[in-house]
């Protein structure tokens, strides 16, 4: 799949009107009541740009730190140190 989308829309979507109508509706409905229950998204990706992770690409920090533009706290660490649990000010 890999988030190529553009043929369904250019293709299905456009030319029939209903599956483009009904895929509105259904993004919106499903934002409002992720937006009501506060519906938070603990791991985003997807697509090309998550790719590196399956081949084992990773970045190795030269000081052993690694910065982030927000500030978060390790709240959980796996004995393998492939996955690190981030909390934020805001949750």
């Amino acid at each position: 799949m890999l988030g190529i989308t553009e043929p369904v829309l250019y293709g299905i979507s456009i030319p029939l009107k209903k599956p483009l109508i009904a895929g509105l509706l259904g993004g919106a409905s499903g934002g409002f009541f992720a937006g009501i229950m506060k519906v938070y998204a603990y791991g985003i990706g997807g697509g090309l740009t998550s790719l590196p992770i399956y081949f084992g690409v990773a970045i190795i920090p030269q000081e052993g730190r690694v910065y982030s533009p927000v500030k978060r706290v390790v709240n959980a660490l796996f004995p393998t140190n492939h996955a690190i649990g981030l909390t934020s000010e805001s949750g």
